[in-house]
């Protein structure tokens, strides 16, 4: 079971022979997708086959009307037909059989259930077969991102705002749009017609096949899509400015606001390299006639993946060569692969209910991952990996996780599935197993799942079943550990010199922020070890392995690469000899050295200084990913020791590590830079600037007083300096700051004026702040979440907080269904106390009850987790830090 290689990926290879012998010895894990048997609330003995839709829409109007027929056949007889819906009212409802006979339907609103319940007049069982329900109904336009909602927005030049219509269905808002069976294992095919007011244009998931205009009117009829799922419909109206290509036969556009479609093109030329690409890894072509993308200037985040027309907020699909920075950049790259991987994983193949969403979600970020590594190798992605993991190591360690398959039992839980456990964990254990696995296999079985699943639901079965046949070896049983239980392990690693020969020991528990804490869990294991060019491959089990190396002179790394999904404990020998080493060991793994020293330190499993010292001692010849790594974990550790003695010492020590670096680099860009030394120097500035770094400062208070709305600034600083800046902002220096954000037309500086205005430090601003957010200055998700933010980003903690408590009612009508649980917990998010722990708990339950437990639960674990570390280093890191000053000033 041991395989000596002289390279990591021949090691991989090695791997693959250990983890199929292990896997074939166990079931595969998880049922296959049965529509019967698939999660929801909805009764399964109706099924729907067909939905033709009629909109009448207009931007300017704060509600719509519709028309829906929906073709259905009714398994059994049944008393009633339940559909969803939500914030829409009936006005008409009639069942027509296959004979073409009309009966009235009774139209009975559950609230609670977001239920219609449709009974003929007078009560009849509606008979078993096909059937069409026709109803005409209203909604509401919603200010908020979900279900059909409106933008208002600026553009250049222009002295009226512009209004734009979109909408965002996912999890579980197409209910607000139109009644219907909204939930994921329901796939029907739409035909969508609209009428608007005749200066708009309205864009769908499919090509047009009618457009005409009369008495000021537009009608447009769109081509029926494939069957799909609600969550997956679209629709958009404004005036829209239009970047068009083609790939392999594939109609292509990009859709802007007026005068900003050439700021789609880098958009563009990503799709067209990522089409062919998925379409060659999958073996399966793109399979709508088009693929529009629209950039939607306000209101949403992020992105949405309906098919044949993704949505984006515009910062993240437009680039603007003169102003977007390169960490925008990257992420519209990043972003726009995640979505139309979306294509195929979601879209094509689509889970079969929200427990299992990680098969769309987990799979589009692995996607996006590889596809971006790919076409921009400059970028060292690989590097950057471990930022991505540590988001969900942190949660996956604490009290408030879960498996990435959790059973989703409520409506109320649809949001909190979308988070770092599904997306990044999902992610990082697939590259995992990929790397376990082999490339050629793991395609292979992606390959089979795709072909046999296509325009229908799959589950974890599914896959573990293609895969396995792929692989010709049961492999569910040891991924399905990784998926199927909450957290990962911490390897513990020994090592000692025996005859010339190194021995290494290993065994593994499960990781936790508490030591004190013995949660159950086991994995099998991916690892691979290395011992300068030897390497070696084995699955850890529940019982303890030894291994050996030739000779002694080189220290060993487990999780060689950093690959892996877990944490590694090495013994003080073992530790020691990597820190002498350091220097020498690949970026890869220093980067992974780095970041389980300070989680074990975090965890109070060793002293911080230790990690420190770690930190000091190896910066020459340090990437700028490690650099970029080491400045997020000591702003967490700042905020941490809020309080106390420990924190001016900290940020003194982080002064005098720090600033040499950006002195290296210089302030301002060379033309040499690349993308990483740019997102680096801006992440250093910020840093320094929130450590109270006089230079820092200085310098940036001159760039920001040159041109006050940021334009003289290069794109890769703009941010970093706003915000430094905004710290020390007094009343002018706020004005300017605010009257910035009211001139913005471009969603990437309007990002980052709101977020340095979230950073203003004097209580008095704090206060405006807080002030504007009730009013309608700002949009209203954007103002609810600047009053939650700006209590960890300012650290004006107790004011921030109390302002949410008490104007909860106005913000939470404010912020959407997702945005909604996190108002509370966001502005309790700079506590170190765990008291204010349990008076978060107990607030949220009183203002939100069950919908908002587990964002709450998740941030009362990170105040008691600083809390630990407050108690711990508040003083003795404090001693140990001017102890070391002291040193080396002699």
């Amino acid at each position: 079971m041991l395989n000596a290689c002289g390279s990591l990926d021949a090691a991989r290879n090695g791997l693959l022979a250990v983890v199929l012998a292990l896997a074939a010895s166990g079931a595969a894990a998880g049922p296959r997708f049965d529509f019967d048997q698939a999660g929801g609330r909805l009764p399964k003995d109706v099924r729907p086959s067909a939905v033709r839709l009629a909109l009448d829409l207009d931007p300017t109007r704060e509600t719509f009307t519709g028309s829906v027929q929906i073709d259905l056949e009714a398994r059994k007889p049944v008393e009633a037909i339940v559909l969803n819906a939500h914030e829409l009212s009936a006005t008409r409802a009639r069942l027509i059989d296959a004979a073409g006979h009309e009966r009235l339907l009774a139209v009975t609103v559950d609230a609670e259930r977001r239920h219609w319940r449709l009974a003929t007049e007078p009560a009849t069982l509606i008979a078993a077969g096909r059937h069409t329900v026709a109803i005409e109904y209203s909604g509401r336009v919603q200010t908020t991102a979900q279900g059909l909602f409106s933008v208002v927005y600026k553009l250049d030049g222009a002295t009226e705002p512009q209004r734009m219509m979109a909408t965002q269905l996912q999890p579980a808002h197409a209910r607000r749009v139109f009644p219907g069976f909204d939930e994921p294992a329901f796939r029907a095919r739409f035909e969508l017609s609209v009428t608007a007011p005749a200066r708009y244009q309205v864009v769908s998931n499919m090509p047009a096949l009618q457009d005409s205009v009369e008495v000021g009117r537009r009608s447009v009829r769109f081509a029926a899509t494939p069957p799909m799922p609600s969550y997956l419909f679209s629709v958009a109206v404004g005036e829209f400015d239009a970047l068009a290509d083609e790939q392999d036969g594939v109609k292509l556009r990009i859709l802007t606001a007026k005068g900003k479609r050439e700021q789609g093109a880098y958009a563009m030329q990503a799709t067209k390299q990522l089409l062919r690409y998925y379409a060659s890894y999958f073996g399966t072509p793109y399979m709508l006639p088009k693929l529009d993308q629209l950039a939607v200037p306000g209101a949403r985040g992020g992105a949405m993946e309906d098919w044949g027309l993704i949505s984006y907020e515009e910062s993240v699909l437009l680039f603007d060569p003169a102003h977007t920075s390169p960490a925008a950049q990257r992420q519209i790259f990043s972003i726009v692969a995640h979505e139309i991987s979306h294509q195929w994983f979601g879209n094509l193949v689509t889970a079969g209910w929200w427990d299992d969403i990680w098969l769309n979600e987990a799979f589009a970020t692995w996607m996006a991952d590889k596809a971006s590594e790919h076409f921009n190798p400059q970028w060292n992605l690989k590097l950057r990996e471990r930022a991505s993991k540590e988001e969900a190591m942190l949660r996956d360690a604490g009290p408030a996780t879960r498996p990435i398959t959790t059973p989703i039992v409520s409506e109320d839980q649809f949001f909190g599935v979308f988070d770092e456990i599904t997306y990044q964990k999902g992610g990082a254990v697939l590259t995992m197993f990929e790397a376990a696995l082999g490339e050629a296999a793991f395609r292979d079985g992606l390959r089979r799942y795709m072909h046999a699943h296509a325009y229908a639901n799959a589950s974890a079965g599914d896959l573990w079943f293609h895969l396995s046949q792929a692989a010709k070896r049961d492999v569910g049983g040891q991924i399905a550990g990784w998926v199927e239980q909450p957290g990962f392990p911490v390897l513990d690693v020994a090592t000692r010199c025996v005859g010339g020969r190194t021995e290494v020991s290993l065994s593994q528990q499960r990781y936790t922020d508490d030591p004190a804490t013995k949660a159950a869990g086991t994995w099998q294991v991916p690892v691979t070890l290395a011992a300068g060019r030897q390497t070696r491959s084995l699955v850890l089990g529940l019982e303890p392995r030894q291994i050996d190396f030739d000779g002694c002179a080189e220290p060993v790394v487990a999780n060689a690469g950093d690959g892996g999904y877990y944490r590694v404990r090495y013994d003080a020998v073992s530790f020691a000899r990597l820190r002498a080493g350091f220097a020498t060991l690949p970026a890869a793994e220093r980067i992974g050295l780095l970041a389980d020293t300070y989680a074990l330190a975090q965890s109070g499993r060793i002293a911080f200084i230790d990690y420190l010292s770690l930190v000091a001692g190896g910066t020459a010849g340090r990437s700028a990913s490690e650099w970029r790594g080491i400045v997020e974990r000591l702003e967490a550790l700042d905020l941490a020791l809020r309080g106390t003695p420990a924190r001016p010492a900290l940020r003194a020590w982080s002064r005098k590590v720090l600033a040499p670096e950006l002195a290296r680099l210089s302030w301002l860009p060379g033309a040499s830079d690349d993308s990483q030394t740019l997102s680096l120097r801006a992440d250093l500035i910020e840093r320094l600037g929130q450590f109270e770094d006089g230079p820092t400062l200085a310098r940036a208070r001159a760039l920001e007083a040159e041109r006050p709305d940021g334009a003289a600034i290069p794109p890769s600083l703009r941010g970093a300096v706003i915000a430094t800046v905004a710290r020390e902002a007094d009343e002018a220096t706020f004005e300017r700051l605010r009257a910035a954000l009211k001139a913005a037309t471009r969603a990437e500086d309007a990002w980052q004026l709101r977020a340095a205005l979230t950073r203003v430090r004097d209580p008095k601003l704090v206060a405006r702040v807080q002030a504007l957010a009730l009013t309608d200055e700002w949009e209203p998700s954007r103002a609810a979440w600047m009053a939650s933010a700006i209590g960890p980003r300012s650290d004006v903690a107790e004011p921030a907080y109390r302002f949410v408590e008490a104007e909860f009612g106005a913000l939470s009508a404010k912020a959407s269904d997702w945005g909604r649980p996190w108002l509370l917990p966001r502005a309790a998010d700079a506590f170190n106390e765990a008291a204010r722990a349990d008076e978060l708990l107990a607030t949220q339950q009183r203002l939100l009850g069950e919908p908002g437990r587990d964002a709450a639960q998740q941030v009362a674990a990170a105040i008691r987790l600083r809390e630990g570390i407050r108690l711990r280093e508040g003083t003795r890191l404090a001693g140990q830090l001017d102890t070391a000053a002291t040193a080396s000033a002699r």
